[in-house]
Parts: C-alpha cells; sequence; structure tokens
C-alpha cells in the first residue's frame, strides 16, 4: 500500500515537473496535427500540483498514524 502511494505521488510529481519546464521553456506538444497550447501546460502544472499537495498531506497523516 506504502509502496504504491510512493509511485502514486512520484507520478503527480513529474506530471507537475514537466508542465512547469513547458511553461518555462516553451516547448510545443503536438498531439496528431494539433498542437496542445501552453495555457493548457498551466491548468495543468495548477491541477497536478493541487493533487501533490493533498497527497503530501495523506502521506504526513498515514506516517503520523503509523509512528
Amino acid at each position: 500500500m506504502q509502496k504504491v502511494a510512493l509511485y502514486i505521488s512520484g507520478a503527480i510529481f513529474a506530471a507537475a515537473f514537466i508542465h512547469l519546464a513547458r511553461l518555462i521553456a516553451g516547448f510545443e506538444i503536438i498531439v496528431g496535427e494539433i498542437v496542445v497550447p501552453v495555457r493548457m501546460s498551466f491548468l495543468g502544472a495548477l491541477i497536478t500540483t493541487g493533487f501533490d499537495t493533498a497527497d503530501l498531506r495523506e502521506t504526513k497523516a498515514l506516517l503520523n498514524e503509523l509512528s
């Protein structure tokens, strides 16, 4: 259970990092023939950062409960 939560947290953090890197560097993502707007990465960064913050709170609560 703890290992799965750690993997999920890492994946969410990686997604947030990729969105932030795209905002800073400004590179394009192309899906098929459609260019994904940079504003989608801004929204993605906000959402994944929110998920990561919630996951961090849950992890801290779990660790406090176990110790």
